[in-house]
């Protein structure tokens, strides 16, 4: 956002020298001035000039110094006159937004020379001795020795740090000196012609390296917290953060993310972090083991370990960081490569399984048994599930062609029966016609028709369970024959006497009444009359005569 002429002037644009005006003006350094940013009772900060023309000089300046700050002013007065400059200073790197307080303001001090150079030899006789007489540091007190871990390649060189850390657990000095003796600060001659050329650029233009709290350089990856991607302790080493002496970490917004959840109240501040962890984690491919994994073992053996009500409260957080302390007791987990790469081998091997049992029934032309019990796994039961499956398709294939002949045969029979005849003797109008039941002679013919056909199995029937079959008797009524049960009681249906006696008293009269049909077979009408009770859906043959 631009500022606009007005605001520039009240921030002081323009009015007050840089720090590369050499010949301005130095007022007294006390008091300590105000700058112009709101309000107007902020205290100016103490920095030191790197510029080429003006180094070593110290100024006051704006606290919010940085230019992208929208804060800053441009406030500027300088402390020291010419008589400071001291070009010397930026052969050093150093933190250009930081800046101090005139109390708390400690001016650059130019290092010692360095020390002469050594031999090997030199640097062991040196070392042994330094280890059994240890130096003291700035805070006068004996020095600390700083080790690398052992069982692993060296990452440094084993030096003497202060033994006094403050509360936040930095050394209380910056103290630092290799085991054999001083270390080197200064450039060599020929670093500092390649800076004068412009071959490389002036340290000054750089921030020091960053440094844990053990005084090394830093490991880079993802920090103990699984927070972020970051800087840790430098003498972890591994995937696990192995062999780390301090608890430094740091990545991009730690100390906003830091603020951010320490005024979030539970339980939405565990929820986020642990959201925020399993997005890390799934970021940078975190390796862990399976759930049913911490879940099992590592659950068990964290109870043994702390007692039942601690397992019972444990989380699954709480496994993985005892999977962690305890990565010796258990296998190493498998990567998402690793795993994918196993899913896809155990997938080709149960392709070529199957191509192997295809070809080698094709050789053999072997056929299988349905009723033999083979080897589990074996290709001949594999063979046999697949015979299994497609009688099953062909059985269900059968009874519904069964089912559908059985009510094609139904309709035609009804549909080939006549119901009105005229009477041929008496030679009456259809309108005086009687009622001959016809029932038992269309049962008898649908059951012979209907037992040439292939017999409906219900599902249950291939299980072994019994299945109730309808036995239909002279009138129409059924009765239910039990399978699971002796049939003997079913077998035989009652018939009713009265159709033998009527049969045998009219049939000559039935027979020319068949020959009348033969001749008059177009002319015959079969008529419903709506009695679903009484004719069951077959009819009723009506002929003129007497009606008894």
């Amino acid at each position: 956002m631009a500022m606009s002429d007005a605001r520039y002037k009240v921030l002081g644009g323009g009015q007050y020298p840089s720090e590369c005006d050499e010949d301005g003006l130095v007022p007294p350094a006390l008091p300590v001035p105000f700058c112009r940013r709101e309000p107007g009772n902020q205290l100016a900060e103490v920095k030191q000039s790197r510029h080429p023309k003006t180094a070593g000089r110290a100024f006051y300046i704006c606290k919010w110094n940085d230019s992208l700050n929208p804060c800053h002013c441009f406030f500027f007065q300088w402390i020291d006159g010419p008589d400071k400059f001291d070009p010397r200073i930026r052969l050093f790197p150093y933190y250009r937004p930081e800046s101090w307080a005139y109390n708390e303001f400690r001016r650059w001090v130019p290092p010692p020379p360095n020390p002469p150079p050594m031999t090997e030899e030199e640097k062991q006789e040196a070392a042994i001795y330094r280890v059994n007489n240890p130096p003291k540091c700035h805070c006068g007190v004996r020095a600390k020795l700083q080790r690398p871990n052992i069982g692993v390649p060296p990452k440094f060189t084993p030096f003497f740090r202060c033994s006094l850390n403050n509360r936040d657990g930095w050394p209380a000095c910056d103290f630092n000196e290799y085991i054999y003796g001083p270390r080197s600060h200064w450039p060599t001659e020929e670093e500092v012609r390649e800076f004068e050329s412009g071959k490389k650029p002036w340290p000054c233009t750089t921030t020091p390296s960053l440094r844990c709290k053990c005084g090394i350089l830093p490991t880079k990856g993802i920090v103990p917290s699984e927070l972020g991607y970051g800087y840790y302790c430098g003498n972890s080493y591994g995937e696990f953060w192995e062999g780390r002496t301090c608890d430094y970490e740091w990545f991009q917004g730690r100390y906003e993310l830091m603020l951010q959840l320490g005024r979030t109240k539970e339980p939405w501040k565990s929820r986020d972090t642990l959201n925020l962890k399993l997005k890390i984690r799934k970021d940078y491919q975190v390796t862990l083991p399976l759930e049913s994994f911490l879940s099992g073992p590592v659950l068990q053996d964290l109870r043994r370990e702390y007692g039942k009500k601690a397992a019972e409260k444990a989380t699954l957080e709480d496994c993985i960081i005892y999977w962690r302390k305890n990565r010796s007791k258990y296998p190493r987990p498998l990567t998402d490569r690793e795993l994918l790469a196993n899913y896809e081998k155990k997938e080709k091997e149960e392709e070529m399984e199957r191509q192997r049992l295809r070809e080698e029934r094709a050789k053999k032309g072997f056929t299988v048994d349905p009723e033999a019990k083979y080897r589990k796994g074996s290709w001949e039961e594999y063979f046999q599930k697949l015979e299994a499956n497609k009688r099953m398709e062909e059985m269900e294939k059968m009874e519904d062609l069964a089912q559908e002949a059985q009510m094609e045969a139904m309709q035609a029979l009804v549909a080939d029966l006549p119901h009105k005849v005229p009477n041929v003797e008496n030679d009456v109008s259809s309108a005086s016609t009687e009622v001959l039941v016809v029932r038992a002679t269309q049962m008898e013919a649908m059951k012979a028709f209907v037992g040439d056909l292939p017999a409906q199995d219900h599902p249950s029937d291939r299980k072994g369970k019994a299945v109730d079959t309808p036995v239909v008797d002279n009138h129409g009524n059924s009765a239910v024959q039990d399978k699971g049960k002796s049939a003997s009681k079913h077998d035989h249906v009652p018939d009713d006497g009265d159709d033998d006696e009527w049969w045998s008293m009219n049939a000559d009269e039935i027979e020319v009444i068949v020959s009348q049909i033969e001749v008059r077979k177009g002319k015959a009408v079969v008529q419903d009359d709506g009695d679903d009770d009484d004719d069951d859906g077959w009819g009723e043959l009506l002929i003129e005569g007497d009606s008894d």
